[in-house]
This record gives C-alpha cells, sequence and structure tokens, in this order.
C-alpha cells in the first residue's frame, strides 16, 4: 500500500487561490430590475430556459477555473506517492529505519559560494538527516565520484553508530573526480535491499548538484525500487547564481620532441566561462621554479583563450611542470599537471613494427618508407633517432611490448587472441600504437576484435573499418 505526501507543502497555501474566479464571479453578479413589455411576453418561456442553460455553463466554467487554480497549489507542492512505511521515514515516524545517504564528491561539488563549498552544503544536509534519527536506526553512505573500481561505500553494512557516521561525513574531501550518480544509486539500493530487515523502513537520499553528466541509462538488470519497497529522496544543491568559472582544462604540445637547447612551446587551454571582467594571469612551472607568466585578453563569453609559452629544457630526461591560474570559485580545475620526456641527443628511440607483408626485395617491404622517414634525421658519426624493430604477426605474443614506446602494425591482416589481448594491456599501460591499412588487412576481423565495442575501453581502434574504395574505372584504364 502507498502513502502520499507533499515534499513542499507550504506551497498548499496557494490553495486558497481558488477562490479567486469565484470572487470575481460574485463581483460581477448584478441584481436586475423586471420590466414586462407586451411585445416581448410571449419569449418569457423561451428566454428563462436559455437563461437556465446559460448560467448552468457559468457554473461549471467556474468550476474549472477554480479546479485549475488549486491543481496548480498541488503541483507546486510536489505530491510524491511512496511505499508502505516510507513517509515515516521522511518524517521521522518511530519504527526502526535504514538510510543511505548518496554524497556528492565530485570535482564540481567544489564550487564556492559565501565562503562555503557545495559539499560542504552537502554534508551539513547529510549531518542533518542523521541527526534527526534515532536509536535503532541504521545509516550507510555511497560516494558519487566516477571512480575507476565504482562507488565507494563506506558502511558495507549499515551502522548503528550515528556518532561514528558524523565523523565519517566531516572528514569527507572533494576528489578530482566526475560524478557517477547512476552508479551510487544503484550501489545504495543494493546495499539498502541487502541489509533490510522485516518491519524496517528504507529510504535512500541523494545529495547532489545533479549535473546531467553524472546520469547514464541504467542496465537492464538493474535492481527495480518499485518492486523492494525503497523510498527515495533527491535533494539538489546548486549554486544560488549562476557559476562564473575558469579553469586550466589541457595542456597541448607541437608535435616535435623537445631537446636540450630547443625553446620548446605550451599551449595551455582555458575555459573563461562567463566573463565578469576581471583579469586573469596564468603561470607556468617546469619543475620548482616559475618558467613563465601571461595575462590573458578578455574574450567574449564562452570562448577558449590559448596562450603561448615558450620554455628551453638545459638536461635531458623526463621533466615535469604545471600551469596554473587563480580563480577561488572552484579551486580544483586551478591547475594542470604534465610530464614530457627530453631525450639525449645520443639516445636511440625503440620502435616495433610488425610487418604484415615481408619481402625480400628492398623496394617492396612495406616498411620501406617508414625506415626512410624515421631516419631521415639521421647523421653520420651519431646514433640513429630511432631503431625499428621489424617481427612477424604470429611473433607479438612472444615479445615484450613494454620495451617499445611505439607499436606499429603494418598492413596486418590478422592477429591472434592472445596478441589482441597483450596488445590491449599495452596500451591500457600507456603504450602507443599506430595501425596503418594495406591490401592485406581483414576488414572484418578489425572491425570484430580491434574495435569491437565490447572489447576493453571499447577496443584499440577508433572506428570500423569499411573495405577498400574501388577505383574509378576510367582511371584504371588510364592506366
Amino acid at each position: 500500500m502507498n502513502s502520499f505526501v507533499f515534499l513542499s507543502p507550504l506551497y498548499l497555501i496557494g490553495l486558497a487561490s481558488a477562490l479567486i474566479p469565484l470572487i470575481i464571479h460574485l463581483s460581477r453578479s448584478r441584481r436586475t430590475r423586471k420590466m414586462r413589455f407586451s411585445t416581448t411576453r410571449f419569449f418569457t418561456d423561451q428566454f428563462l430556459r436559455s437563461y437556465r442553460m446559460s448560467r448552468l455553463k457559468e457554473l461549471l466554467l467556474l468550476a474549472c477555473r477554480m479546479a485549475l487554480f488549486g491543481l496548480l497549489a498541488m503541483a507546486l507542492a510536489r505530491p510524491f506517492f511512496m511505499p508502505q512505511g516510507a513517509a515515516a521515514s521522511l518524517a521521522g515516524g518511530s519504527g526502526p529505519r535504514t538510510v543511505v545517504l548518496v554524497l556528492d564528491d565530485s570535482a564540481s561539488m567544489g564550487y564556492v559560494e559565501d565562503n562555503k563549498t557545495l559539499f560542504r552544503c552537502v554534508q551539513d544536509a547529510a549531518k542533518t538527516i542523521v541527526g534527526k534519527l534515532s536509536s535503532g536506526d541504521d545509516v550507510s553512505i555511497v560516494l558519487a565520484g566516477r571512480r575507476a573500481t565504482g562507488p565507494e561505500v563506506l558502511y558495507p553494512e549499515p551502522t548503528g553508530d550515528l556518532a561514528d557516521v558524523r565523523g565519517a561525513i566531516d572528514k569527507l574531501q572533494v576528489s578530482a573526480l566526475g560524478t557517477d550518480l547512476s552508479g551510487a544509486i544503484r550501489r545504495a539500493e543494493e546495499v539498502a535491499i541487502a541489509s533490510r530487515a522485516a518491519g524496517r523502513s528504507v529510504a535512500i537520499h541523494v545529495l547532489s548538484d545533479m549535473q546531467e553528466s553524472g546520469w547514464e541509462a541504467p542496465p537492464r538488470d538493474t535492481i527495480r525500487s518499485d518492486q523492494t519497497d525503497v523510498s527515495f529522496v533527491f535533494d539538489s544543491i546548486r549554486p544560488k547564481e549562476p557559476p562564473v568559472n575558469r579553469a586550466v582544462t589541457a595542456v597541448r604540445y607541437p608535435p616535435t620532441r623537445p631537446r636540450v637547447g630547443v625553446p620548446f612551446a605550451f599551449r595551455p587551454l582555458l575555459a573563461l566561462g562567463q566573463d565578469d571582467g576581471k583579469e586573469l594571469t596564468v603561470r607556468l612551472h617546469v619543475g620548482d621554479a616559475k618558467a613563465g607568466e601571461q595575462k590573458v585578453e578578455r574574450l567574449p563569453r564562452g570562448k577558449w583563450a590559448t596562450p603561448r609559452f615558450y620554455h628551453t629544457f638545459t638536461s635531458a630526461g623526463w621533466h615535469g611542470g604545471r600551469v596554473e591560474i587563480d580563480d577561488p570559485v572552484l579551486p580544483i580545475d586551478n591547475q594542470r599537471y604534465f610530464v614530457v620526456e627530453v631525450p639525449s641527443s645520443a639516445k636511440t628511440v625503440p620502435v616495433l613494427a610488425v610487418n604484415g607483408a615481408p619481402s625480400s626485395v628492398r623496394d617492396k617491404d612495406v616498411l620501406i618508407y617508414l625506415r626512410e622517414a624515421l631516419g631521415a634525421a639521421f647523421t653520420e658519426g651519431q646514433n640513429p633517432p630511432f631503431q625499428i624493430q621489424a617481427i612477424a604477426p604470429a611473433e607479438v605474443g612472444g615479445t615484450e611490448l613494454a620495451n617499445y614506446p611505439l607499436v606499429i602494425l603494418a598492413n596486418v591482416e590478422r592477429l591472434t587472441e592472445g596478441a589482441v589481448e597483450k596488445l590491449e594491456e599495452y596500451v591500457d599501460r600507456g603504450g602507443q600504437m599506430l595501425v596503418f591499412l594495406g591490401s592485406k588487412v581483414s576488414p572484418t576481423f578489425y572491425n570484430s576484435t580491434l574495435a569491437a565495442a565490447n572489447r576493453q575501453h571499447g577496443g584499440l581502434l577508433p572506428a570500423t573499418i569499411k573495405g577498400p574504395k574501388p577505383r574509378d574505372a576510367g582511371h584504371i584504364a588510364a592506366l
């Protein structure tokens, strides 16, 4: 059996507005004097019948107008149907309750307004909910940050130690993660159902800014709350004013490799959001030292800014740094870190090339142009910048791919399942792979294996292959 409640009962005061049409109707009603005319007395009966019918229509119209005002007030009061016992859970009933709190700890909750982050508002609201619970009630907490292992559950078994729960809420911090509200709610429902006992009501409270990016279509095997008597309360915690945020979204590099003694360009990508007229300063740090500082020009609202910095590395090796701005609104996106490798002039970069069409004739080998291109900067008396190690497709499974920063598939027809899994693991750990197509490539294999949606991270290829494009008949005749 369901319970019917209003989530915003204060708006029920608006039911009094249903009297407005009645007041207008009564104010327009006036008494009329009766005057008899001999020439119209034969129309009296017909007039009375028409008058009664018009009065009935007016009363029906008045009732519809009053009902419209009343329904509008009820809609603003947010009527809500809940499973049996859920109303008691929300209103603080006397029965034992299990409450699961879904707290959005994603990066957007670090937005600062009135010297207070949105996540602090979430924490205060969560502690208020816990404070209304009584002895015998249980609580669990699920964090909605998009983690690789799924939503984090602080209490897999709901606990009755409310003081410990309030302490855990105070210790939470905003994480540099996206939002996964759909997954967090599914996980909260699983926790609630697993711990449900007879006679105990179950409620899930979702505290978030409810950004659209945090929702996704649920899988087919999702638990249906309408079949498990679990009630939901969604509390949207948003900024009072439209956010005016600035962020460093990326750091771009040129396609060339950095070299010792040669200026290297950094181009940070800045999202300016709404323009409030304030000046923005962006700084480049390489290592522990500041390498540059610029003032960003004011751009139209919603545009991107791409200042350019140049830095000359004095030594080879790995160099880290960051690009930063000063923006108190959302500090978590004010910095973007980067790491670049500056090779020494004597270092040779190994490249693994899987040759799918080898040939003993040099000019017919599929790797000839690759070898010529990578060796174009080679100078006699120095080590070559790149060293290409060519192997056959059957040798991929027995090769240690981690020794190569780049793996190239050159006109490879197909690979074994073990080789594909090894390449997926290699790319997942940060390895780079290039695929060059050719006449021997099998589109069916590539589409079903390397570009399949059910593979790790959606496959190694960004798109499917349609096959070779047929040549124009006239072009062939000309050849």
